[in-house]
């Protein structure tokens, strides 16, 4: 902070509350002509509330196994191929109740082929392409 009488450095030199408004204020002295010059500071930030219990969309995807496979399934990008374990961290499942359930719905036959044991998932129409020229069943 700059001294506005004479330009020299001003130090912070205390502080203090006013108790009828509850104002903040810090105090600064001039190095150089020992002046005092008074500001107030800003008000304390009002307390910020949790929301109070969780939204339907955070609940499912903490616990919906079948939610957590369609989000997936819609990040899918076109002629990137993911193993079912790899599809599985991106989903974000645990092996808990279900999810093999969920992964084995058929409507997401249409974003998945197995060659050679491995399943693959990608976006429909890479699976509809390789399944076309026969690598994928």
């Amino acid at each position: 902070m700059i001294c506005p009488r004479c330009k020299g450095k001003m130090n912070k030199n205390g502080s203090w509350t006013d108790k009828r408004s509850s104002v903040k204020y810090q105090k600064f002295t001039c190095k150089v002509c020992r002046r005092h010059k008074h500001y107030r500071l800003g008000p304390a930030p009002a307390p910020v509330k949790d929301p109070v219990g969780i939204s339907v969309t955070e609940l499912r995807s903490r616990y919906d196994n079948n939610y957590k496979v369609e989000l997936a399934v819609n990040k899918l990008e076109k002629d990137v191929f993911l193993t079912e374990s790899e599809f599985i961290k991106v989903a974000g499942i645990r092996a808990t109740n279900g999810y093999r359930a969920a992964l084995d719905d058929p409507k997401w036959d249409k974003n998945k082929g197995r060659v050679a044991g491995i399943v693959y998932y990608s976006h429909e129409d890479s699976i509809k392409q390789m399944k076309n020229e026969g690598i994928l069943t």
